[in-house]
């Protein structure tokens, strides 16, 4: 286990995420930058394209890390891709402020704006409508033909709803909707296989089977809130991390916790774990992050 330090203790860490190799991490944090960390040797590299970074994503090849950031007047302006592979760097501008790309790789979504978008001609390929003005967390099912989006809809003298729809990839329409959950869905996943897709809501992680769009358990720890979910590359365990600064595990198989961690860096709101299933990350809102190896 490894505490990394580097963002500012007043900048959150609001994302991290492992390289498809796992050599390299790279994190952002509010008001702060974008950092690559080798997790071999140690090295660092900061990318100051952007004066508020939000979100930082691979892509599944490897060669690019997309990252979103802030302003003063909208939440999410744009999205950098930087090429990694050979040290040029280029910006490409979209609206966004979450991004992750499908499987392959050729498209990726993000939860504002026109949704879907062609990576190498950063064409539109559909929007989600209205909805996406509401939408949080995002995700690609393991094939690549559904996208989660986790929304969270609120009218004037109305009670809000929160529901997570499915997507068709091809179509952009609707096939399915998620519900069960009240609150506001920042964090998405699917499980390996792609039978269950898990979602934090404030104090509670839900998780539905997708075929019958019925939730098979509730979790809940406490009063705290859970900030980000995970399932491990193999789908034995659901990962989570949440307010009162822990990281959890659940077995898959009957959905008990396994363990816990608390490294007494304060309330952790990111969370990755590298492809080969051997490493995960955590970042904090004090600006830190641990790495540590996953040996059970």
């Amino acid at each position: 286990m490894q505490v990394y330090k580097g963002h500012g203790c007043r900048n959150s860490v609001v994302s991290v995420a492992f390289s498809p190799d796992g050599t390299i991490l790279a994190s952002c944090a509010r008001g702060s930058f974008v950092r690559l960390l080798w997790c071999g040797t140690g090295k660092q590299e900061f990318l100051e394209e952007t004066n508020t970074p939000c979100h930082v994503s691979f892509t599944p090849d490897g060669e690019e890390l997309a990252f979103c950031h802030d302003s003063s007047q909208r939440f999410c302006n744009a999205l950098t891709l930087c090429k990694l592979a050979t040290g040029e760097k280029r910006s490409r501008d979209v609206s966004g402020s979450r991004i992750v790309f499908s499987p392959t790789g050729r498209i990726f979504a993000h939860n504002r704006d026109v949704l879907l978008w062609d990576r190498q001609t950063l064409t539109p390929i559909w929007d989600d409508g209205p909805e996406r003005k509401t939408t949080h967390g995002i995700a690609f099912s393991p094939d690549g033909r559904v996208l989660a989006t986790g929304c969270y809809c609120w009218k004037v003298n109305e009670k809000a709803t929160a529901f997570i729809r499915l997507l068709d990839v091809a179509s952009g329409r609707e096939q399915g909707r998620l519900v069960g959950h009240s609150s506001v869905t920042w964090s998405v996943a699917f499980s390996p296989d792609g039978k269950y897709l898990a979602a934090d809501s404030g104090p509670f992680i839900w998780v539905w089977n997708v075929r019958t769009e019925q939730p098979v358990t509730r979790l809940k720890v406490g009063r705290y809130e859970f900030k980000q979910v995970a399932f491990t590359p193999d789908g034995r365990f659901l990962a989570a991390t949440g307010n009162e600064g822990t990281v959890r595990f659940w077995d898959t198989a009957t959905w008990r916790q396994h363990v816990a961690f608390d490294w007494d860096i304060g309330p952790l709101v990111s969370l990755d774990i590298a492809r080969d299933g051997l490493r995960a990350a955590a970042g904090s809102k004090r600006g830190k992050i641990v790495v540590w190896d996953i040996d059970f």
